[in-house]
């Protein structure tokens, strides 16, 4: 699977498959090519719950054309998945914090700003000089910014809640006292999950008022997604110790890259 896959990208793969297997076979867990199949079945409905069979199974090769992975890698994760699946503790206890989270992440006020975002504090203040001349803000992203993720879209960050995790938080609070597409912030500073310190300048471009629904008439569906969150979150730590405490040794050259 390796040679014309992507080497060690795929060996990677593999390597965790093993370790969770082994953890599961420890446990008395393995997965049968039934619970596979299963899984599979599944993801397909899933994927698209109001298509027939054949629909299902074109929409998936799609998918996978477009992430560029063959069956065979995408057996492997769900393999993988499953097994952690059935070794993390399923019950999953919900409180009003984590509905009022997941109803503000899901139907709350959301917003799409335009950033810059630089490592040097001189940088920031030279920005703020040329806003109060008059400067274009959107010519300053691309003069200015070190986010490459961003810079690539012109410094466009969004549509995001006030409770979306994968925006640091300081950010979410600079954005969300926002009120009016044009309106920007004062500079201020932020830190990355590095440490790394960084600061910002944000402009709201637009803004998405929250959903005429109250919390009552979506908490069925609050609840699937948050079980859903918390058992991923349990899923990826258990992987993440299980990789660290394993031992690999790699005796093909061509993958000690």
């Amino acid at each position: 699977m390796l040679l014309p896959a992507k080497g060690r990208k795929v060996l990677d793969e593999l390597v965790l498959l093993e370790v969770v297997r082994q953890y599961g076979a420890e446990k008395g867990i393995i997965a049968t090519a039934v619970q596979i199949q299963a899984e599979l079945d599944r993801i397909l409905r899933e994927l698209a719950p109001d298509k027939t069979r054949r629909e299902q199974t074109a929409l998936f090769k799609y998918m996978l054309e477009k992430r560029n992975l063959s069956q065979a890698e995408f057996d492997v994760i769900i393999e993988r998945q499953y097994l952690l699946g059935r070794l993390v503790d399923p019950n999953v206890t919900i409180t009003d914090k984590l509905y009022a989270d997941e109803y503000e992440r899901q139907y709350g006020r959301q917003v799409i700003v335009r950033q810059l975002v630089t490592a040097s504090f001189r940088s920031i203040l030279e920005v703020r000089q040329k806003i109060d001349g008059d400067a274009d803000f959107a010519r300053l992203v691309e003069q200015y910014s070190q986010d490459q993720p961003t810079l690539a879209r012109g410094g466009m960050l969004g549509p995001f809640s006030r409770a979306d995790e994968h925006i640091p938080e300081p950010v979410r609070q600079a954005a969300f006292k926002l009120n009016t597409p044009g309106w920007r912030t004062e500079p201020f500073r932020f830190y990355d999950d590095g440490n790394k310190e960084w600061w910002c300048l944000l402009q709201l471009e637009k803004n998405f008022p929250a959903d005429a629904v109250t919390l009552a008439e979506v908490r069925g569906e609050l609840t699937r997604i948050i079980r859903r969150r918390v058992l991923n979150q349990r899923m990826s730590e258990l992987q993440k110790k299980l990789k660290q405490q394993a031992t690999v040794t790699i005796l093909e050259r061509i993958f000690k890259i």
